[in-house]
């Protein structure tokens, strides 16, 4: 229960701050993001995967980068993270890209769009899903709106005595 908890706390405390939301801006409101111009079918995802515990142990060097995050609510409510994966998935407009996780299960995201704002960076709105082992949705269709190469993070699945934590970042 308490994994459950803190994704969905994750996912309403950050909604503001990492742009997860539930449907697109309409295009065209006043102070809303834009589809961009020119369609960009392609992007491409780095991800980083950490387990989260209370374990003592801190957080790993290798996540030194992102400790910030790790230190505020929700992600606080565990004091250690250990680094245990990362990689990049290349990905397409409408298509689902996969990347394995540590238990068996898989991370699947689908780039839905690129939005502009007039003066502002690329933002890349991408839909994320975690399926377990047992092929069980967990938080299907969570949709991310990110800030190009800034990271966002989905945490909250259950692994060995903690959580994952699920790090994005999406780029060109």
């Amino acid at each position: 229960m308490k994994a459950w908890t803190i994704a969905a706390a994750f996912a309403l405390a950050s909604a503001p701050a990492w742009g997860i939301s539930p449907a697109l801006a309409e295009p065209g409101q006043p102070g809303q993001s834009r589809p961009a111009q020119a369609a960009q079918d392609t992007a491409n995802a780095d991800i980083i995967i950490a387990h989260g515990t209370n374990s003592g142990k801190g957080i790993d060097p290798k996540l030194a980068p992102y400790k910030k995050h790790f230190e505020r609510p929700p992600l606080n409510t565990y004091d250690s993270y250990a680094f245990l994966d990362d990689g990049r998935v290349p990905l397409a407009r409408g298509k689902a890209a996969n990347f394995k996780l540590p238990d068996g299960g898989e991370l699947r995201l689908t780039l839905d769009a690129v939005e502009t704002k007039k003066d502002g960076p690329k933002r890349f709105v991408v839909t994320a899903s975690v399926k377990t082992p047992n092929n069980v949705e967990f938080l299907p269709g969570v949709q991310l709106k990110a800030q190009s190469g800034r990271h966002a993070f989905l945490a909250g699945y259950p692994y060995k005595g903690g959580i994952l934590v699920l790090g994005l970042a999406i780029h060109d």
